[in-house]
């Protein structure tokens, strides 16, 4: 027997273990049900959902249930469902009493892992309710079609995320989420990242009065579409954002719609992601949780185009941009053929352009050892080729050192710590010298371009993260003499 009990037992804590991976599922998670106003009675429960109001405040009417059907015009409150037919209410009161619900879940919240949790909230422009010393009923004043005095619950109010042991913030309660005051009209996903510090059984969603606040006020909350609970690293890397359409970050096209596309890692939801087009936030882009995948069709004004991509979590975030130049096609009319003399063409070779500043650093602000990177210059994957897309960054620094002869530099390559000491040496290398390859070609004097690799001995930031390895993956130039 005392072996039985100990293979159950076994069964029972590896089958927790095990189910910290899985998402932990919310019964009625929309708040589905008949629509009606929270009553002191047991007939209209919300299913899966207990009210904490029978527990705190056992004199006090439980949280409403809305549609914008009769009922809830009644109260004022015409908003439509986030997600299915219904939604809940809860209310603060001034007597210093306030709604909240609660629920087992199926699996604990355990101590130590993160979660990832969301839900939809909103406001109404209007939330009405008898007044207490009415002793009307809600549903009875709406039957019999009695007109009472009403109460405005219209302040806006905050939601708190508890967990506990038990349901209501009964024992050992831990709160794991609190909002900003929410004052707006549509429904607006809140993203939560849930890191207790004590194991919990039960989940409570409260309304709560914004704080600081002298007094208690008479105010509303709507909720809906709650998502499941799922476990997530409680370190989040960084942001990682890259535009992957156009490939280059300077394109001219001739046509004026054109569909942009690129990736962002480690974010959780379309509101962690900000698309602007020429300095203004735009919302008409799609973005896929699942692979990261980002696309957005645009239509192009004439001239040149700007587009931001932004991604941010609590770690931090990135940014990468491109430009597009959109030019009408010129049509040419052809002409009758003429006859004209033949002559030799004349090539005329153009002169460099001067150029004053070295990547952004003007002449006289230069010193020696001065390093400056070569900022978005990429190579592909274990390659040393310069990508024509990136000439135009290394003519500027042509046109910079063919102005000022005197000026000597290193061309320095690194890389991050995921290769061998030999092959990041080699890489690093390789690179460096394609880069001084390339402006000597252009006519730079071999005298005042040296070439470095410095393989994986330089970071300028950790290795450890996605973010931190692509900036260690550059190209510097190093001032040797000013």
């Amino acid at each position: 027997m005392k072996f039985l009990f100990t293979i159950i037992l076994s069964c029972f804590l590896i089958s927790g273990i095990f189910a910290q991976d899985k998402p932990i599922k919310l019964r009625n998670p929309s708040f589905e049900g008949t629509p009606h106003v929270g009553t002191l009675n047991f007939v209209n429960r919300i299913a899966g959902w207990f009210d904490c109001g029978l527990r705190k405040f056992p004199t006090e009417s439980p949280p409403d249930l809305h549609m914008g059907g009769e009922i809830s015009q009644y109260f004022k409150v015409d908003s439509k469902a986030q997600h299915g037919n219904t939604y809940i209410g809860m209310v603060v009161r001034d007597n210093d009493t306030w709604e909240s619900v609660s629920q087992s879940l199926s699996a604990p919240l355990e101590a130590g892992q993160c979660y990832q949790f969301s839900l939809y909230l909103s406001k109404s422009e209007e939330y009405r309710s008898p007044a207490r010393n009415s002793g009307i009923l809600i549903e009875e004043a709406v039957s019999e079609g009695i007109k009472v005095d009403s109460i405005d619950h219209i302040t806006p109010c905050v939601l708190r995320v508890w967990g506990g042991t038990g349901p209501c913030q009964s024992s050992q309660t831990e709160l794991l989420a609190e909002t900003n005051v929410v004052t707006h009209e549509r429904w607006i996903q809140y993203d939560f990242k849930l890191e207790p510090k004590q194991t919990h059984y039960f989940l409570t969603l409260e309304a709560y009065v914004k704080t600081p606040s002298l007094f208690p006020y008479n105010g509303h909350i709507l909720l809906d579409n709650l998502s499941e609970i799922i476990p997530i690293p409680c370190e989040t890397p960084e942001p990682i954002v890259a535009f992957s359409r156009p490939a280059q970050k300077n394109l001219k096209t001739e046509k004026s719609n054109y569909a942009l596309e690129g990736s962002i890692e480690n974010v959780y939801s379309k509101n962690d992601v900000r698309f602007l087009i020429n300095g203004k936030a735009n919302q008409n882009f799609e973005y896929s949780k699942e692979d990261g995948k980002f696309s957005a069709k645009v239509k192009l004004k004439l001239g040149e185009n700007k587009f931001e991509l932004i991604g941010k979590n609590g770690e931090g975030e990135d940014t990468d941009e491109v430009y597009i130049v959109y030019k009408k096609p010129v049509v040419i009319k052809e002409e009758p053929a003429v006859d004209v003399a033949v002559t030799d063409p004349v090539v005329i070779n153009p002169k460099p352009k001067t150029e004053t500043k070295l990547l952004g650093i003007e002449r006289k602000e230069l010193k020696k050892e001065l390093t400056l990177e070569i900022k978005d210059l990429r190579f592909e994957s274990d390659s040393a080729r310069v990508r024509a897309m990136y000439y135009p960054i290394l003519d500027k620094i042509y046109d910079f050192l063919i102005s000022n002869a005197d000026v000597k530099i290193e061309v320095g390559g690194h890389t991050n710590d995921r290769c061998s000491d030999g092959f990041c040496n080699e890489l690093s290398e390789k690179r460096a010298k394609a880069v001084a390859d390339y402006l000597i070609k252009r006519g730079i004097p071999a005298g005042q371009i040296q070439h470095k690799g410095y393989g994986k001995t330089k970071p300028v930031a950790r290795n450890t993260t996605e973010f931190g390895r692509k900036k260690n993956q550059r190209v510097e130039i190093k001032v040797l003499v000013d």
